[in-house]
């Protein structure tokens, strides 16, 4: 009986033997996970192995891709070889991690004919496991969302992220988009660290202007965030959170321009316009004073143009008209955003007055479209009475400064004539004495000459040496307004120029507006002193020759 017994068990395990063996044989690729229950997000691994001879490209992972969040994978193969028998082993091994809910399969792999088995996944819902909302969040505001065909408002984001930015897997910000208006940065993105609510956090801000075009009803889109980070839960189980937010869509109103409006179109809803006069010395002249200057004077002009709501490329030009005798030299307006979003604008003109008289400086007008009461407004700057009286200092002075040497006066009482007859030795010791004196005196001329020649390069002693060194000066160093009061004064100091003042007049007119133009980079001084170095030896040796003579012998 025991015996029997014991075959029947021999028999049963040969069997199982057997059956396990021919198993093995036959399942020669499989597919494994670590668990088969899983909380949402949670990280597990499959691995597919095979003992065929197989390369790291004979699996595939892609079909994964829409149900999982999948890692790279990493592949192993090993061969060994045990009384002369060779095997083969080939693994993959990948990290998933998935974000639904229920029943999930992992479908079947197939390498070189052979297929593993599908496997099938519960997948539960953890309540301690993070948001998105709790970890991303964008606060987004549009400061005005009707508007006009070129107004601009601005739409302020600001991107809060609780969370280790290191820990996150490629983060990536879609901008903003836009349908039916332009949409463009109005400033730089801004790092900065915050603690809210005791979390530290980080902070993400920029504007963005947005400017209508046509009237209609148009959207902007706010930025996206989208990135992943692994989280450990309480259990000490490792998640992938999947950071991926929802963007708000808002409505932008676009009115149509009214068709009372007249001028040219400017909407915006607080515009402010004021000028700032300043003399010659840069002190401010108040409003309630006339404006009185000296010929050669300069006055510089200041208008402040402060707008709200409208881009840099859409505020108009301001031009103005200014009589013959007032030179203009208008540089390029600059401008200036605000702290508080408005735009300002500065133009800067300086005028300098070439002739005496009372003339009249214009006013600034500028029709807009108010957005806030819905009406056409204006605003303008009163025209102002300018008066140019003539400066001393630049009349005409004496057309030689050196002293003339004074000339020789007769007396009224000659001198009594006593005639000798018998002049005895005087009249040949006389004679004697007058030869040696001219002598005596030609000498000295000829040595005088001999060690003080005439430098033609020198500046001559008649002429005011400070006006010319001033006016050249004033040229080296670009200041445009003791140009113009120099050269005056020169000119009056001078009345051997002819014909050379009008080409002096232009080449100083030019380079006024090359100080005074958009590119002061093409400012040449070269042509202007070479005209004055030329001029200055032509008056010079004019009036050298209408001042010395040799006196007749």
């Amino acid at each position: 009986m025991v015996t029997t017994m014991r075959k029947l068990i021999s028999g049963i395990l040969i069997l199982s033997v057997t059956l396990f063996a021919s198993a093995v044989v036959s399942a020669r690729t499989t597919a494994t996970v670590n668990k088969t229950q899983i909380t949402q997000n949670e990280v597990f691994q499959l691995t597919i192995s095979t003992d065929q001879d197989a390369d790291r490209d004979s699996v595939s992972f892609d079909k994964l891709k829409n149900q999982f969040m999948v890692s790279q994978p990493s592949f192993g193969h090993s061969i060994n070889i045990i009384n002369g028998s060779r095997t083969n082993k080939s693994e993959w091994t990948v990290t998933l991690a998935t974000s639904k809910l229920g029943v999930v399969t992992i479908p079947s792999f197939s390498i070189n004919g052979e297929k593993t088995q599908p496997i099938a996944l519960q997948v539960v819902r953890d309540q301690s496991s993070p948001r998105t909302s709790d970890l991303v969040e964008f606060q987004t505001h549009i400061e005005k969302r009707t508007l006009y065909p070129n107004e601009s408002t601005l739409m302020h984001v600001k991107l809060f992220i609780k969370a280790d930015i290191q820990q996150m897997q490629n983060p990536q910000i879609t901008p903003p988009s836009a349908n039916g208006v332009n949409l463009e940065p109005a400033s730089k993105p801004m790092q900065t660290q915050q603690v809210i609510n005791g979390i530290n956090t980080t902070v993400l801000t920029q504007s963005f202007r947005i400017t209508a075009t046509s009237p209609g009803n148009y959207t902007v889109r706010e930025p996206k965030f989208q990135s992943s980070m692994y989280y450990r839960d309480y259990r000490g189980n490792t998640k992938i959170v999947p950071l991926i937010t929802t963007p708000d869509i808002f409505n932008i109103q676009v009115l149509a321009k009214p068709k009372q409006f007249h001028g040219t179109w400017l909407p915006t809803s607080s515009l402010t316009l004021s000028e700032q006069w300043l003399n010659s010395q840069n002190v401010s002249v108040p409003e309630n004073k006339p404006i009185t200057l000296n010929v050669g004077d300069s006055l510089t002009r200041l208008i402040h143009l402060t707008v709200r709501g409208v881009a840099q490329e859409r505020v108009p030009d301001i031009t103005l008209t200014y009589p013959e005798a007032l030179r203009v030299y208008p540089e390029k307006p600059k401008y200036k955003n605000l702290a508080n979003g408005d735009l300002e604008m500065t133009l800067k003109q300086v005028i300098i007055a070439s002739k005496p008289g009372k003339y009249s400086l214009p006013g600034v007008t500028i029709n807009w479209w108010d957005t806030a009461t819905k009406k056409q407004r204006k605003s303008f700057l009163p025209a102002k009475i300018l008066t140019v009286k003539g400066s001393a200092a630049s009349a005409p002075i004496a057309q030689s400064v050196m002293p003339t040497p004074p000339a020789t006066v007769e007396t009224e009482s000659k001198p009594k004539v006593e005639i000798i007859n018998n002049a005895g030795y005087w009249p040949y010791l006389t004679a004697l004495f007058a030869l040696l004196w001219l002598a005596t005196l030609s000498l000295f001329i000829f040595t005088h000459r001999k060690t003080k020649p005439v430098d033609e390069k020198q500046e001559p002693q008649n002429e005011m040496p400070s006006t010319i060194n001033s006016l050249r000066a004033a040229i080296k160093e670009k200041d445009g307004i003791n140009i113009q009061r120099y050269y005056a004064l020169w000119k009056a100091e001078q009345h051997h120029i002819g014909d050379n003042v009008i080409e002096l007049d232009q080449a100083v007119s030019a380079l006024l507006s090359q100080l005074y133009s958009q590119n002061s980079d093409g400012y040449q001084p070269e042509s202007v002193l070479g005209l004055l170095k030329k001029t200055n030896g032509k008056v010079n040796k004019s009036k050298k020759q209408k001042t010395f003579h040799f006196p007749k012998m």
